[in-house]
């Protein structure tokens, strides 16, 4: 029984990363050719600050939420599982505001003063939305983790790199 209960959830993490990368690969290379060298320039810069700045929207909640509701889940306690995950859930929601909205702030700053592109600006605070997104997307799928749910993993790695490269 666990042994194909952990199987099944190798294949879904497994089946996540692949549709991930096949599908990665083949819209970078779409837009790749649609943007041209300088408006792709820009597109990578925007994108790579946002995954910089992603990782201050998690600071470990996510592992945290993954072990303590896994934990206390397995307990029966699910008066601690709803609490772990109110808590936590209020914590992201702080973390997640915080660097988007800083993000979109210093949009112009960043762009003209900092990268001398003000062609950045406008992608920049569009990543200051998908921050917000992949952010909460992630949350979600620790939350499915923690009940040992991984099919939602394959879905979400479906759904979001079409949307993260479109």
């Amino acid at each position: 029984m666990l042994a194909k209960k952990v199987f099944r959830n190798v294949i879904y993490n497994s089946s996540s990363v692949f549709i991930g990368n096949v599908v990665g690969v083949i819209v970078t290379i779409y837009v790749a050719r649609a943007l041209k060298p300088d408006l792709f320039g820009i597109y990578s810069l925007a994108l790579s600050i946002a995954f910089l700045l992603l990782t201050f929207t998690d600071l470990g909640v996510n592992a945290t939420l993954i072990r303590n509701v896994a934990h206390a889940y397995g307990l029966g306690d699910y008066e601690l599982v709803r609490g772990y995950i109110r808590g936590l859930s209020k914590l992201r929601v702080l973390l997640v505001l915080v660097v988007s909205i800083i993000l979109f702030a210093s949009s112009d700053v960043l762009s003209i003063y900092v990268f001398h592109k003000s062609l950045l600006s406008d992608p920049l605070k569009i990543t200051s939305l998908f921050i917000l997104f992949f952010s909460f997307s992630g949350f979600l799928n620790a939350i499915f983790n923690a009940f040992n749910n991984f099919k939602a993993n394959s879905v979400k790695s479906a759904v979001l790199f079409f949307i993260i490269y479109l």
